[in-house]
């Protein structure tokens, strides 16, 4: 009998765009930071408010308020054409998001800009707009797709461009900080990785 054989699947643009960051995010050192804290205060206000924000934005809206106090926080080490360090005004965050994408789970990161500066409603309905929404009327998404049919070399070189060349760039296209979270999974991100300062992760 012939032993079955495998497949081979093209990788589709969500994958293209998580191979990119895993290889930018490898080149930054990172030194994870664990703490455990007490949240239950938060949870009665939180089911009683009429659109029952999500833990992500609370916990968004909470670090970006920090990071607007701690400006360490808000900067981003840019290597070329000389090595510097850029500091931006205001937090901007890049939510990790599981979308459908021809038939496969993908992950697609929506851009929340100044969480700082806005309510927990803006945030809740600019999430709920990430998570329902068409990919394709999604401004952020549908870039992401359509930058994943670019050749590898090519893409590879706009992402350090656009990592290492304009501070501002760097953080309108990319963001200050990362947020990500395994909870609705029962599951704690060890050990995060990005191209970005921080990356905040909870379960």
């Amino acid at each position: 009998m012939h032993e079955p054989k495998g497949r081979y699947l093209a990788p589709t643009g969500p994958r293209g765009f998580i191979g990119d960051l895993v290889h930018f995010a490898h080149k930054i050192p990172s030194a994870p930071v664990s703490r455990a804290f007490d949240v239950s205060a938060l949870a009665g206000p939180r089911v009683r408010h009429p659109l029952r924000p999500s833990w992500s934005c609370l916990f968004m809206k909470a670090y970006a308020l920090v990071g607007a106090e701690h400006s360490p926080l808000r900067r981003s080490y840019l290597e070329f054409p000389w090595p510097r360090i850029y500091e931006h005004p205001y937090m901007n965050c890049a939510l990790a998001i599981e979308r459908q994408y021809l038939g496969e789970d993908g992950v697609f990161v929506g851009l929340f800009r100044a969480p700082e500066r806005q309510t927990l409603v803006q945030l809740q309905e600019a999430l709920l707009g990430y998570k329902n929404r068409p990919l394709d009327e999604v401004g952020f998404f549908r870039q992401a797709l359509r930058f994943s049919r670019v050749p590898r070399p090519v893409r590879r070189f706009l992402w350090w461009s656009t990592l290492n060349i304009s501070g501002f760039k760097r953080c309108k296209r990319f963001g200050t900080f990362g947020l990500s979270s395994y909870g609705a999974l029962g599951a704690e991100q060890i050990h995060p990785i990005s191209p970005l300062t921080t990356t905040l992760t909870f379960g």
